[in-house]
C-alpha cells in the first residue's frame, strides 16, 4: 500500500502541535506552529460526539521516514513516524493530516483498500525520498498492521511513489486526535481513547 509525506528541518519539529475538535487534551509537547504551517481556515468534519478533526498542514524534520512506531501511551494510543537526517536532496517535506471517509484505494493500482474502523484519518506526507541510490526503501517498517489497541484499530500505508506516502489511520471510538512532536525528528499523532 502507499502514502505521502512531508519535509522540513529540525527546527520546523515544532510544526504541528495542536489539539484537535472540541474535546479537553493535556498540551501538546511542542509549541503551536506558525501560520505559514497551517491552514488560515481549516476543512473540518464533525464526528459523532462534536470533537472536530480539521485539515492541518506543516514541515517535516526530514525528507527520509525511517520508521513508523505504534503504541498506547497513558489514554492514548500514538502513532510516532521517526525521521532521519534529511538527503539534501529536496528542498522541503510537507506533512497533512485530515478526516476521511472510504472506500480507499491503493495508489499505484487503483485497487480497492479495506481498513478497519469506525472513523478515519489520512496522514499524507509530499516531497519524501523514497528509496535510496541502491534501490532499498527508506522506510522498512510494516505497511499494513491491523491492531486491537482502545483507539487505532489499523493503521495502513495506500500510496507511496514519486515522493508521496498515504497513510490511512482506523479509529475505533470518538476520541480526539492531537499533532506533537519533538528535536530529534519524531512526529507524533496520538488518538485519544473513547
Amino acid at each position: 500500500m502507499r502514502g505521502s509525506a512531508g519535509r522540513g528541518t529540525a527546527a520546523a519539529c515544532a510544526v504541528v502541535s495542536l489539539v484537535v475538535g472540541g474535546c479537553a487534551a493535556a498540551p501538546s509537547p511542542l509549541a503551536a506552529p506558525s501560520a505559514a504551517d497551517v491552514p488560515s481556515a481549516p476543512a473540518t468534519a464533525p464526528v459523532p460526539d462534536g470533537c472536530v478533526i480539521p485539515t492541518q498542514t506543516g514541515v517535516l524534520p526530514s525528507d527520509r521516514l525511517v520508521d513508523a512506531d505504534v503504541t498506547t501511551v497513558g489514554g492514548s494510543d500514538r502513532i510516532a513516524f521517526r525521521f532521519g537526517a534529511p538527503s539534501d536532496e529536496i528542498a522541503e517535506s510537507r506533512g497533512t493530516l485530515r478526516r476521511v471517509d472510504p472506500p480507499f484505494f491503493e495508489g499505484g493500482s487503483g485497487a480497492r483498500v479495506a481498513v478497519a474502523g469506525s472513523r478515519f484519518i489520512e496522514i499524507r506526507f509530499d516531497g519524501l525520498l523514497i528509496v535510496g541510490d541502491d534501490g532499498v526503501p527508506i522506510f522498512q517498517g510494516e505497511r499494513d498492521r491491523r491492531l486491537g489497541m482502545p483507539a487505532i484499530t489499523e493503521v495502513a500505508v495506500v500510496d507511496e511513489f514519486e515522493g508521496v506516502m498515504t497513510w490511512i489511520v482506523g479509529i475505533r471510538g470518538p476520541g480526539c486526535v492531537v499533532l506533537g512532536g519533538d528535536a530529534a525528528g519524531v512526529v507524533t499523532v496520538d488518538i485519544r481513547h473513547g
